[in-house]
């Protein structure tokens, strides 16, 4: 179907364009407090009241049909269930009940070592974070120790001052 080229102005689309211009210069001259601000609104506001009571009467336009269902027919066809156009083709291919079954089984065997992946990657992220809880708590110790040093030495600092001016005190 050829594209249709619009060729003539339609009045009634003019009519509505120049309304709302006129509408919103007479608002704009309205908020500015130009001149003639009311009677520009009131222009506007009268054209686009005779342009909708215009459009009221307006004919309108037939449809047009594109025939989609030409173009895309799995549009308009009644939908085959997926499982039936499977059932179909092994109906066709003639297929041992024999390789049905082997098939089958090794669909279960691949589902079965794909959860034991699955549970090995789970395992493996494990024992990755309780290498880091690991490293995690070594320094946590080697940082208590250093904070147990510090608090001896300060405490050792304290004594001598103490010792120093001469408030001797016993331990």
């Amino acid at each position: 179907m050829a594209v249709k080229k619009k060729t003539r102005l339609d009045p009634l689309n003019v009519a509505y364009g120049v309304g709302a211009a006129v509408v919103i210069i007479g608002a704009m001259f309205k908020f500015l407090n130009f001149p003639f601000a009311n009677e520009m609104l009131f222009v506007g506001l009268a054209v686009e009241a005779l342009v909708f009571f215009i459009s009221a009467f307006e004919l309108k336009k037939e449809d047009v049909d594109y025939h989609w269902d030409r173009i895309f027919p799995q549009l308009t066809k009644e939908g085959e269930n997926k499982i039936e156009k499977i059932e179909d083709w092994i109906e066709q291919a003639d297929l041992d009940p024999m390789v049905i079954q082997r098939l089958t089984k090794s669909i279960e065997r691949l589902e079965q070592n794909v959860n034991r992946m699955a549970d090995m990657s789970d395992v493996a992220q494990l024992n990755d974070q309780v290498a880091k809880m690991r490293q995690s708590s070594e320094m946590f110790e080697q940082e208590i120790t250093k904070l147990n040093t510090s608090i001896s030495q300060m405490n050792t600092y304290y004594m001598r001052m103490l010792e120093v001016m001469g408030n001797k005190t016993q331990a």
